[in-house]
């Protein structure tokens, strides 16, 4: 008895060392690195900042962004909106927003008001309330820089994924860049006079380079932008504009006769109407709109320079 005692006692240390060994050796282990969640980019869209917001139907949305106006306006239904920016409701033509709340300027308490449960926010103007809006509970998008149509691809591409509808989104935006191409598709490059946008700010005067829908709208207008090889908004002195002296120089309307006045610029030939150059002015609330608004402004352009073409992209049926 004593002898088969003394070996259940010793199995007994044995199986309680093996024990000890494997718990050390597995706290000792080291941990294996986390597996990346491959749904996760389903489940979400990172904005500008960089923060991952929830892909949600999100049925109270506030936009603060005349791009996002604009893809909300073609991808969810009014009811889901509570709120547009200002931009959005000067725009041209009827649209389904015209009696939903103005949010341009608000403040982040008059937002709040509006029970959002998703706001959309340009990168440009988003400062201190995007922090306000994630405290107080609200999902936030941050919008990035825009940078022509690209850059609108892109947002169309996230926002309506973000409410649930990313196929729509797709289609939005395959639909507008293929009807930019379309717009001047008819004129050969030979024909294709040298364009300049001039912003005409006080005394400075600033050039849609690449990059902007200024350049996109130019080129998709049968135009070869001159400062194609600049990026984004050079400010330029009148001595370069006289060195680049384009055969079309396009501004604001209202500001062709201010450019044109400006010590230095008067010899331009655009401004003399020399060998058929000349200053074409179009309406603010086209030139503005880095969105939507590029295909109209882009067709009205092109007919000013070129003529109507036969076929009208912009009055193409839309798929049901």
């Amino acid at each position: 008895m004593t002898v088969a005692r003394t070996h259940v006692l010793n199995g007994t240390a044995l199986l309680m060392a093996v024990g000890a060994c494997v718990a050390i050796a597995l706290t000792d282990a080291p941990t294996p690195p986390s597996t990346p969640d491959p749904n996760a980019a389903a489940r979400e869209v990172r904005d500008a900042e960089g923060t991952a917001v929830p892909v949600h139907a999100y049925r109270r949305v506030a936009s603060m962004s005349p791009i996002a106006d604009a893809i909300l306006l073609e991808t969810i239904a009014a009811w889901r909106v509570v709120g547009v920016s200002g931009s959005m409701r000067d725009g041209l033509g009827p649209h389904r927003f015209e009696s939903l709340h103005s949010v341009d300027g608000a403040s982040v308490e008059q937002v709040l008001a509006l029970g959002p449960d998703l706001v959309i926010v340009s990168g440009m103007s988003a400062g201190g309330q995007v922090a306000q809006l994630r405290d107080a509970g609200v999902q936030v998008f941050v919008m990035g820089e825009m940078r022509g149509i690209e850059s609108f691809l892109q947002d169309a591409h996230d926002i309506a994924r973000l409410v649930g509808e990313g196929p729509v989104g797709e289609a939005l935006g395959q639909r507008l860049a293929q009807r930019m191409r379309m717009v001047a598709a008819d004129v050969p490059q030979t024909a294709r006079p040298r364009g300049l946008y001039l912003g005409v700010i006080g005394r400075g005067l600033y050039g849609g380079a690449n990059h902007t829908s200024y350049h996109d709208v130019l080129e998709a207008a049968g135009l070869r932008d001159a400062v194609a090889h600049l990026d984004s908004w050079p400010e330029l002195t009148p001595e370069q504009v006289l060195e680049l002296d384009p055969d079309v120089v396009v501004v604001h309307e209202g500001t062709g006769r201010l450019l044109c006045e400006r010590d230095g610029l008067r010899t331009l030939r655009a401004c003399q109407r020399e060998g058929g150059a000349r200053v074409v002015e179009l309406p603010s609330g086209l030139l503005n709109d880095p969105g939507l608004g590029m295909l109209p402004c882009a067709e009205r352009l092109r007919a000013l320079v070129h003529g109507a073409p036969t076929f009208s992209p912009s009055q193409e049926p839309r798929p049901e």
